[in-house]
């Protein structure tokens, strides 16, 4: 068994010296510990050097129903995959001559829900 001995200790007998500075005594090892207790696990890590907005926009239903004289409230999901703030602008219209535009922001890896209100009568 392997015990860590201070260099102030290590006198007589065989003492291994290891790369981080431990001193084992009375050890046949080259280090005095096995390539298992040397092995450290690491990651390398790389900045992001490209900069990357990719918006994507959800729950875009295939029809839009409504009651006559009641407001359809369209709730959309807009998300930004990217690693980099974006700006949207949305606008939406109807053949009625309704129309809306909804602008703002989503940030990184960020989701947000918006919503449009659309008005079922003419006199939007």
């Amino acid at each position: 068994m392997l015990r860590r001995v201070p260099p102030s200790e290590a006198r007589g007998g065989a003492t291994c010296f290891s790369p981080w500075g431990l001193h084992f005594k009375n050890t046949n090892d080259i280090y005095g510990i096995s390539l298992d207790e040397m092995v450290v696990p690491a990651a390398l890590l790389k900045k992001i050097t490209k900069l990357r907005i990719e918006i994507v926009l959800d729950k875009i239903p295939d029809l839009i129903e409504g009651l006559e004289d009641a407001e359809i409230q369209l709730e959309l999901l807009i998300r930004n995959n990217g690693n980099k703030e974006a700006k949207y602008f949305l606008s939406a219209e109807l053949d009625t001559g309704w129309k809306e535009t909804l602008v703002g922001s989503v940030a990184s890896l960020e989701e947000k829900s918006i919503i449009l209100h659309i008005p079922t009568h003419s006199g939007h």
